[in-house]
């Protein structure tokens, strides 16, 4: 059932027996599970133990709701929240606990107009007695009183920090999704069949974010660490040099193109003094070269050709390829990060703008 993340910071909220009888009741059958014709018996087995696993989490998210609801110190919460992604637990309960920012928020917010009333409330020093021991009468200029709002003033300074390098991050990624979304073509053409020079760049591309990811260490959260952000004087610069940067072309197409541009540097058999057989440039090459030229021609529409110039009286699935819808729903994504955006107050972008109500 995975990590208990409960441990140290809420009860466990079900009891582990339920968990074993679970496993017991699989361990436990008393009919042979890999023979034909006990497959119902199986399924009704596998059916119970997903609905008491559904039983065990929905047990879960209740306690989730009714701690979250009662927390003592907001610090707590954040702490929780920050180390999610080091916790080993069902992917259900993660993603409920992660919507339980907000909550920790209004008990954060709770905390510091409880902190507010007792230093604003006129007339009434008892509150600078009692963090004085006694001493400086609470004054207005009360060491405690100003190291206390000195304190408060640079936490709203690094929260203020951190959702304007949120926003100047998003406002980056999001024009260029929406421009790129917006000026694509309706349809694409994809290979049929996986192509092994594809698979190749893909299976490096991993390894090398793999090994970056090894190499780094885990940058802390702004909201988190104490530590000041660092101020970027050419944002604007950078902003639009990201934007304006041309998007990164289809990884299929790049390798048409290589093709086509080997097809051209290639001397034909019968140039060279060797007596190389003709039938080397037939079969398999001479249909990639073919399949490589009909994806650059009608994919980069150089001229604007028709279609039937392009592929003639053939068919599309000869050349082994197909059409593919040409569209990204990370535009989504933007549309609801930006729309939270604008009700924070942060102005957006025409592009981010335009695209929100086009919805």
């Amino acid at each position: 059932m995975g990590y208990n993340f409960f441990t140290t910071y809420l009860p466990l909220p079900t009891s582990p027996h339920q968990v074993y009888r679970l496993i017991n009741h699989i361990i436990s059958v008393d009919y042979d599970i890999f023979a034909p014709s006990n497959l119902a018996n199986w399924e009704a087995t596998l059916e119970y133990f997903y609905k008491g696993v559904e039983q065990v989490e929905h047990e879960a998210r209740t306690a989730l709701d009714q701690c979250i609801g009662a927390l003592r110190s907001a610090n707590l919460g954040l702490e929780l929240i920050k180390n999610l992604d080091q916790m080993e637990t069902r992917p259900s309960l993660a993603c409920h606990l992660s919507s339980k920012y907000e909550n920790i928020m209004k008990q954060f917010l709770a905390e510091v107009g409880m902190v507010e009333h007792e230093f604003l409330v006129p007339g009434d020093p008892k509150a600078l007695v009692r963090m004085g021991g006694g001493g400086d009468e609470g004054g207005p200029d009360c060491s405690q009183k100003r190291s206390a709002f000195s304190q408060y003033i640079q936490l709203v300074k690094n929260i203020r920090e951190y959702e304007k390098d949120n926003f100047q991050e998003f406002t980056v990624y999001g024009t260029r999704t929406v421009n790129s979304v917006l000026k694509r073509n309706i349809l694409k053409l994809e290979f049929c069949e996986p192509i092994y020079e594809l698979e190749q760049e893909k299976r490096s591309a991993r390894l090398k974010k793999a090994d970056t990811l090894a190499k780094g260490s885990r940058k802390p959260s702004a909201l988190m660490a104490g530590t000041d952000r660092t101020k970027y004087s050419n944002i604007a610069t950078a902003v639009r040099w990201i934007v304006n940067r041309p998007e990164s072309q289809n990884p299929e197409l790049t390798l048409a193109q290589k093709l086509v541009r080997a097809s051209r540097n290639t001397p034909p058999p019968g140039s060279t003094g060797t007596s190389t057989p003709a039938t080397t440039t037939s079969g398999a090459g001479e249909f990639k070269m073919r399949q490589a030229q009909l994806m650059v021609s009608a994919v980069t529409q150089k001229r604007l050709p028709t279609w039937r110039e392009v592929i003639g009286d053939s068919v599309l699935i000869e050349f082994k390829l197909k059409f593919a819808v040409n569209f990204s729903y990370d535009i989504f994504d933007v549309i609801s990060e930006g729309q939270q955006f604008e009700y924070l107050g942060f102005t957006l972008c025409p592009a981010i703008r335009t695209a929100i109500m086009r919805k």
